[in-house]
């Protein structure tokens, strides 16, 4: 993504458990996530649109 301007914003690898979904903790479902899985999922993208944003307004 960066060679081409772009942000990515990787939740699975912050968010992944052992089989490959997401943990009980941070997902009634194993799909979706809960309150726990969206205060991982925040800073995360708080950080990613900061990111977005300085690319954008880089010269």
């Amino acid at each position: 993504a960066a060679s081409v301007g772009e942000t990515y914003l990787d939740y699975h690898t912050a968010m992944v458990d052992a089989r490959g979904g997401l943990p009980p903790a941070l997902s009634a479902d194993g799909v979706h996530p809960n309150e726990a899985g969206y205060r991982v999922m925040a800073p995360l993208a708080d950080a990613a649109i900061a990111a977005a944003l300085a690319l954008r307004n880089a010269p």
